[in-house]
């Protein structure tokens, strides 16, 4: 959650004073920090420009003022920043910019479901990319989880088992992600491996004694 919007609160002396703050004529006394609780004073005070005695207009202070929500919203604190200021005979000023900090809040993270964009095959020749695309059961739009891309690579597995082709073969499965979309490359080895045995047809078959 990102901190609220800063506030600025103005004083009826001030604003009596100085209603409008157009030009950069009144000179900074003081300047404080009040309620940061999660956050520093010292890392809020390092980001304002104005020091004592330095000639300061209303931008100066909002500006110092935006600067601390950056901290503040760097920080996962939700709150606000606000300031008074009070002041002074021959146009000085006194500045207390005011926090407040609701806490640190972890930033929400939302998750966008992984949806699968295509399937390559690489190497295969003893069966189809089509084939092997349909044995896998993933279809553009389904959306993906580790079960559901180990289960495919098993189902491949399975077809070239099924074709009972004299061959030894290796799956090995690449993903690239964008947006939510992935991207599935499936690099498949065929080597030439021992003729299957069909064992229904040994069955009935006994060794000599």
């Amino acid at each position: 959650m990102r901190p609220g919007k800063p506030l600025l609160l103005l004083g009826g002396a001030m604003a009596a004073s100085f209603p409008a703050w157009a030009d950069p004529s009144f000179v900074l006394d003081h300047v404080t920090i009040t309620g940061n609780t999660s956050v520093t004073t010292d890392k809020l005070m390092d980001v304002i420009q104005e020091r004592p005695g330095s000639r300061i207009s209303q931008a100066d202070i909002l500006a110092d003022r935006d600067s601390m929500m950056k901290v503040l919203e760097g920080a996962n604190v939700v709150g606000s920043v606000g300031a008074r200021i009070t002041t002074k005979p021959n146009k000085h000023v006194l500045v207390e910019f005011t926090v407040d900090d609701r806490g640190v809040q972890a930033p929400t993270v939302t998750k966008v479901a992984a949806r699968l964009n295509t399937q390559v095959f690489e190497g295969n020749k003893a069966l189809t990319t089509e084939q092997l695309r349909a044995a896998s059961g993933l279809n553009p739009g389904d959306t993906l989880t580790d079960a559901t891309v180990q289960a495919a690579e098993k189902a491949i597995q399975a077809a070239y088992a099924k074709s009972k082709l004299p061959l030894d073969v290796n799956i090995t499965g690449s993903i690239a992600q964008n947006a939510g979309k992935v991207d599935i490359t499936w690099h498949i080895t065929e080597k030439k491996g021992k003729p299957k045995r069909n064992t229904d047809d040994e069955g009935g078959q006994k060794l000599d004694q």
